[in-house]
């Protein structure tokens, strides 16, 4: 078909209503079944998907009447001078798809009667379901268009995001929390792949460390930058953010500073990732039962050295104590580092880490 088509739909005083779709050099003609879901035929008329069955005499009454009324289609085209109509529908329990070749059409006489099945398929009009309903609420304007990675702000209100290019639906938020002598955008970046670059992953910046690499000067300080992450975050991409449960990652230094927010804002962060670092806090009862009581759900202990593995255990039965649900995942081989392997493990447990929580 060339060219956008141009459409009109009229209802008859039949069972079935007709649907001619004509383009600069072709025409269309489908059935659509009360419901409005139009079942279009391909210019060779080869066999459409679902299958329906429906009667001849029906067919030869939905042509008479589209031949009558031509004359009072409003949006006709100019340029056409007539419509060829024909129908070729066969009821079956199996229905192939077009043929691979076309075939040549004949335009001189109806075609030949078709043998149909005794009960045509009569689909009834549903009202939407309350769960479809509720699905539909966030109407996104088209697949998400950015910038891989976009850095808004300056000098220490710098924030680094990097999203789900291409996004169709709300992705989910995380909060990426560098270490000591980190940056921004490498924190964005290993969080970026290990979570199969399926979410949002916004970054704060430290304070400066070195000629290109900051630090955390306090929890404080974190908890500052958390907040305003969130703001430009939610400020850019509005809608195509999911209102679901934020999720807050954070590596070495970041990990180790961040018991007082998880403290404040555990029911915001009810998902918390902690990588090479919070290793007091994670073996703390105090903590796992306060970040519990206020709403956090779900602890992820990231290992990358077995130091941390060998630490890990432990916490995690603190945390299980307190009623945490704890997942540790890594690789002893990566070092201290967001690198590959440790994107790569977090990439195989994703879909478990950000799984829904209760």
């Amino acid at each position: 078909m060339v060219g956008p088509p141009r459409s009109e739909l009229f209802e008859l005083d039949l069972p079935a209503a007709v649907h001619v779709d004509r383009a600069e050099r072709s025409a269309d003609l489908g059935l659509t079944e009360p419901d409005a879901q139009v079942i279009q035929q391909s210019p060779h008329l080869g066999l459409v998907d679902p299958p329906i069955a429906v009667g001849v005499d029906t067919l030869k009454a939905v042509s008479q009447r589209v031949v009558a009324h031509r004359a009072k289609l409003r949006r006709w085209p100019a340029r056409s001078k007539a419509a060829v109509l024909g129908v070729l529908l066969v009821g079956s329990s199996a229905c192939r798809g077009p043929d691979p070749e076309p075939r040549a059409v004949a335009t001189a006489s109806p075609p030949s009667p078709v043998r149909v099945e005794p009960h045509p398929v009569v689909a009834t009009a549903q009202p939407p379901s309350a769960t479809a309903t509720a699905t539909a609420t966030t109407v996104l304007a088209g697949p998400l268009r950015a910038e891989w990675l976009e850095r808004v702000g300056e000098g220490a209100t710098e924030v680094v995001i990097m999203p789900p290019l291409g996004a169709t639906a709300p992705s989910r938020l995380v909060i990426g929390v560098h270490g000591a002598g980190d940056r921004p955008d490498w924190a964005c970046g290993g969080w970026r792949l290990g979570s199969q670059v399926s979410a949002f992953i916004a970054c704060p910046r430290g304070s400066k460390l070195g000629a290109s690499t900051f630090a955390w000067s306090s929890p404080a300080a974190i908890e500052a930058g958390v907040e305003r992450a969130l703001d430009v975050a939610r400020a850019r991409f509005g809608s195509y953010i999911d209102a679901g449960p934020l999720v807050f990652a954070a590596f070495s230094q970041g990990a180790t500073l961040a018991e007082p927010l998880l403290r404040r804002h555990a029911a915001r962060f009810p998902i918390a990732i902690l990588a090479e670092g919070g290793y007091q806090t994670l073996q703390s009862a105090a903590f796992a039962k306060s970040y519990r009581a206020s709403g956090g759900r779900r602890v992820v202990i990231v290992c990358g050295t077995s130091s941390c593995f060998r630490s890990a255990r432990p916490a995690k039965r603190v945390l299980e104590g307190a009623g945490l649900e704890v997942l540790v995942v890594g690789d002893p081989k990566a070092g201290h580092n967001l690198n590959q392997e440790l994107q790569r493990a977090l990439q195989a447990s994703w879909a478990q880490i950000v799984a829904s929580v209760h």
